[in-house]
């Protein structure tokens, strides 16, 4: 696959071969993806939407505008503070 891209896009080729295999292939993380590995999309739906699921449909979007707001503005501040220390990765990668 990567020998794929690199006869497709030898730029694109030299910007993934300098990245750690392990920061972004399911094949070297050693069994993981950041830390967890979510397979099942409705599992990953249900569990955003934890204690919502009953309400109107009016009352789910606005808990779910809020839920991210607030996840946006706490990555948000952590983007900031990996930029001031010159990082490329997040460190819970």
């Amino acid at each position: 696959m990567l020998q794929d891209l690199r006869g497709r896009n030898f730029k694109g080729y030299k910007y993934v071969a300098k990245i750690l295999k392990e920061k972004w292939t399911n094949a070297y993380d050693g069994g993981f993806r950041y830390g967890h590995m979510t397979t099942n999309l409705a599992e990953a739906i249900n569990s955003s939407l934890k204690g919502v699921q009953n309400l109107p449909v009016t009352a789910i979007v606005k808990a779910t505008y809020f839920r991210l707001a607030k996840l946006f503005a706490s990555l948000g501040k952590e983007v900031v503070v990996m930029k001031q220390r010159d990082r490329t990765f997040n460190p819970k990668i």
